[in-house]
């Protein structure tokens, strides 16, 4: 996830430098935005990893006699789906108050 962070902010950067060559700022704000809100979505997702695997390991030491023979894709399902969400509205609330809108 770190190296597709890397490309991302890569991305935004020649961007940037390029509406500044340009001087047209006005017509790429939206795509700049956009780059923006996918790095710090990326980013709240970098940054979940731990937390995730830590509430991962909870649960395996919960399951501990069974865990590595019956399978639980709930559990895995439900903290992805959650580590999205909250990346996503990280990002917005970010965002939000960023820009003002």
């Amino acid at each position: 996830m770190l190296y597709g962070q890397h490309c991302i902010t890569s991305v935004c950067l020649i961007v940037y430098r390029i509406v500044h060559i340009c001087d047209n700022y006005n017509n790429y704000v939206l795509i700049l935005q956009l780059c923006s809100f996918i790095r710090v979505w990326g980013l709240s997702i970098c940054f979940m990893a731990l937390p995730l695997l830590i509430i991962e390991r909870y649960f395996a030491t919960i399951h501990i006699l069974d865990y590595e023979k019956t399978d639980r894709v709930y559990i895995s399902r439900i903290l992805i789906t959650g580590c999205f969400l909250l990346a996503f509205l990280f990002s917005y609330i970010f965002h939000k108050n960023e820009y003002g809108e």
